[in-house]
């Protein structure tokens, strides 16, 4: 726990009382998960945008892709997605084999 907590990219923001009230006032302006209150409020209180590749993040909480906060600041047509996973061969296909009568 500490080396994690120590690293220097990282900021823990502590969860309290203040942080709790502004989580509420944004979960209950728009339907939305708890986490996802918690994640704008910290967003909001540090002043930084909430990016996030949820698109129920983004519909709901105010999120931004951040494909699409880079192209707005880039000024051009930046385009990334999240990584797909490479197949694994070892792991079954989910599709069900066509069946002929």
């Amino acid at each position: 726990h500490d080396r994690i907590a120590s690293h220097p990219s990282l900021r823990l923001e502590p969860l309290d009382a203040e942080l709790m009230t502004s989580a509420e006032r944004i979960g209950v302006s728009r339907p939305r998960r708890a986490a996802d209150s918690l994640y704008a409020a910290v967003a909001e209180r540090l002043g930084w945008p909430l990016l996030s590749w949820d698109r129920e993040l983004v519909a709901r909480a105010g999120a931004v892709s951040p494909s699409d906060w880079l192209a707005a600041r880039t000024g051009g047509d930046f385009v990334a997605e999240p990584a797909t996973p490479a197949p694994n061969p070892r792991r079954p296909s989910r599709t069900r084999p066509i069946r002929r009568r």
